[in-house]
């Protein structure tokens, strides 16, 4: 009965409009009255008509309200969807995440958040995509603050550690969640590469610093992949609870739990000493392939980046 009352109700106000808006903007409310009528009653609607694309005109119109907890503005919903699922992911599994659960959260229809992401998989691409970018200013900053080569390469490893810290929702969507990595790549690139970039120049300069023989790209990429591999494993040793289950079992000493950061901060400084040494140590590796395409293509995606 109440749902019948309502559909009479809005039928007499759609009535009433038509005097005063003309027959094109009844239209528009009548297209989001049935697309708003084929839900559920209890569930809540935002900015207008649930689906109906009508959302800028509601002000004018007076009965279409934003409950108060939502957590969406008006034409920012794709990033109130991602910011939410973040958010979510602090206290929730990726696979408890669903597109249906985030749009209740965020107080709109499932249609809605399916308007802006095709699937869970395209909605995780776009968290991942926000989660490399903040990880590529957080890592940034630290290294910023230095200037000599061998304090950045130190720097990148207590930078990495901190972040997955501070943020481990963040951490573990980056390095956990696959999506299609080609949409990360051409979406994320500078990011990725500004990640990238100041830790392999480090390398560089640590080499030309000591008057080392300049290295061909192919090593630096060897020496970059040895450097984010020993600081990774660290973090994931630590994420994973094990340095935090060896204290417990009283085989290693707690400060050795991590949890304080100056005890974090001893290991970041030995793999980075480590770093160093093998930096200066190294030897140019021949390539096990050819390598002339991959040159071009890296020089070319960094002049694009540059423009």
């Amino acid at each position: 009965m109440r749902r019948r009352f309502l559909v009479w109700f809005l039928a007499c106000v759609l009535d009433a409009r038509r005097k005063e808006c003309g027959n094109r903007c009844v239209s528009r409310a009548n297209t989001g009255l049935m697309s708003w009528l084929s839900f559920d009653a209890d569930r809540p609607f935002v900015g207008g008509v649930i689906g109906s694309g009508v959302a800028a005109d509601h002000k004018s119109w007076g009965y279409f309200v934003a409950p108060k907890n939502s957590t969406y503005h008006h034409g920012d919903l794709k990033n109130a969807l991602v910011e939410t699922a973040l958010k979510m992911l602090e206290t929730e599994s990726l696979d408890s995440l669903s597109l249906r659960k985030l749009a209740r959260e965020v107080g709109v229809s499932p249609t809605a958040a399916y308007n802006h992401f095709a699937n869970k998989e395209d909605l995780l691409a776009s968290a991942k995509l926000v989660a490399i970018r903040r990880f590529q200013h957080f890592v940034a900053n630290v290294l910023a603050a230095r200037d000599e080569p061998e304090e950045k390469i130190e720097a990148f490893g207590l930078g990495y550690f901190n972040f997955a810290k501070q943020f481990p929702a963040l951490f573990d969507i980056m390095l956990n969640c696959r999506v299609d990595v080609t949409r990360v790549v051409e979406e994320g690139f500078g990011a990725v590469f500004s990640i990238e970039n100041p830790l392999r120049e480090a390398i560089r300069s640590v080499r030309e610093k000591h008057h080392q023989p300049a290295l061909s790209e192919y090593t630096l990429s060897i020496l970059h992949q040895y450097a984010w591999s020993l600081t990774h494993g660290v973090v994931i040793h630590y994420r994973s609870g094990n340095f935090k289950a060896m204290t417990m079992c009283r085989l290693w000493p707690t400060s050795l739990s991590f949890d304080n950061i100056d005890d974090a901060m001893i290991i970041c400084r030995w793999h980075a000493k480590s770093i160093v040494n093998t930096v200066l140590t190294a030897e140019d590796v021949q390539p096990m392939e050819p390598i002339e395409d991959w040159l071009a293509e890296r020089s070319e995606m960094i002049l694009r980046e540059a423009s």
